[in-house]
């Protein structure tokens, strides 16, 4: 880092230095980002002059639109049969809410609603810092109504990115980055056509949604994503059972 005045720092040096990282153009840019708004500070504050902008002139290279991948169904039928309980409410909650994975580890089960069919991500732990409400589809009320609890921590993973890249290799299955998220959002625009309400749900811009998303899989494939219920047959661990009152209802049908 640099030991002296900001405003003798030049822009060159500034540039060097982002580039010297070993952190890919988007990480740079949030970079450039930050510095520009310490540089604003220190002239609202008097501690650089007002006309120094030497920010301006960092060239930080263009940003690669990123490659969108999708699970098929069958491959996250596999991985739902590869993961262990704990975590199965958050790759549910990526598949059939599109729920971001950095916001899982701040959700609570208290944010899970049955009765009102909603899932809440309030300001605070929403990327865009904004409340939300996200409706909780079939398929997620199957996965998660078994192992619900009141209150607590959803995740309880230290690292849980790491742990579902274990769990996918386990399944045979390749592992992407937000790639549970992408495929929610995915299939759920191919299933309802819809692209402000799906702009909505997942907290994203239309445009987003429009440019990214738009025709990756069919109606037919999101009919199936959205039928992959939890299993029925094998009975309640006693943890389960206690969290539940009981044997599922389906069950005992």
């Amino acid at each position: 880092m640099f030991k002296k005045p900001l405003m003798d720092i030049s822009a060159n040096e500034m540039e060097d230095w982002l580039r010297s990282m070993e952190i890919g153009p988007r990480t740079r840019k949030n970079y450039r980002t930050a510095i520009a708004t310490m540089t604003a500070y220190a002239k609202a504050r008097g501690y650089v002059p007002r006309d120094w902008n030497e920010i301006e002139n960092i060239q930080v290279g263009k940003i690669k639109k990123e490659n969108i991948h999708i699970f098929a169904p069958h491959e996250l039928e596999r991985l739902l049969n590869a993961a262990p309980e704990k975590a199965l409410p958050i790759i549910a909650l990526g598949a059939f809410a599109g729920v971001r994975l950095a916001e899982i580890t701040r959700l609570d089960w208290s944010a899970i609603n049955f009765e009102s069919g909603f899932i809440t991500v309030e300001a605070h732990a929403a990327k865009t810092a904004r409340r939300r409400l996200i409706p909780i589809l079939p398929a997620l009320k199957s996965w998660l109504e078994p192992i619900v609890a009141k209150t607590g921590p959803i995740c309880v993973y230290a690292f849980p990115a790491n742990s579902l890249m274990d769990y996918a290799k386990t399944a045979g299955i390749k592992w992407h980055q937000n790639i549970l998220r992408h495929s929610f959002i995915s299939y759920r625009l191919a299933d309802i056509q819809n692209i402000n309400q799906v702009a909505l749900e997942a907290g994203n811009s239309s445009q987003m949604i429009f440019s990214n998303y738009r025709e990756l899989t069919t109606p037919a494939k999101a009919a199936s994503w959205f039928r992959i219920f939890r299993p029925t047959t094998a009975p309640l661990s006693n943890s389960q059972a206690q969290k539940t009152g009981g044997l599922d209802t389906k069950q005992a049908q």
